[in-house]
């Protein structure tokens, strides 16, 4: 029996680019080269930081639509569905609890 689909979660610890940094740089790479090996219909990696490494990771993979989650947090949710399958992203009600964020926020408790 063939898969129905693959998936692949990644919480890449303060996922972020620099183009001063060649650690940065050289990371990014490596997630990239791992992504591409696995070749996965769905991907999801947590702790994205700034806008470049999202940009990076959509010019890297143009067979995929993405999502990113958006708030006052530094860290982010980015996902990507490969253009074969139907995507639809949305928030559960009674995970909004008044917060128009796509990612729940924690309160202190």
């Amino acid at each position: 029996m063939g898969k129905a689909f693959s998936v692949v979660s990644w919480n890449v610890r303060h996922f972020n680019k620099s183009s001063n940094s060649p650690v940065e740089e050289s990371r990014v790479k490596r997630v990239v080269s791992f992504l591409k090996r696995q070749d996965p219909d769905i991907f999801g990696i947590y702790e994205v930081e700034g806008k470049d490494v999202f940009t990076e990771i959509v010019s890297q993979f143009p067979r995929y639509a993405f999502q990113i989650t958006e708030g006052p947090q530094t860290q982010e949710i980015l996902v990507g569905v490969r253009n074969t399958l139907t995507a639809f992203f949305t928030q559960k009600i009674e995970f909004k609890a008044g917060v128009t964020l796509m990612r729940p926020v924690s309160s202190p408790q």
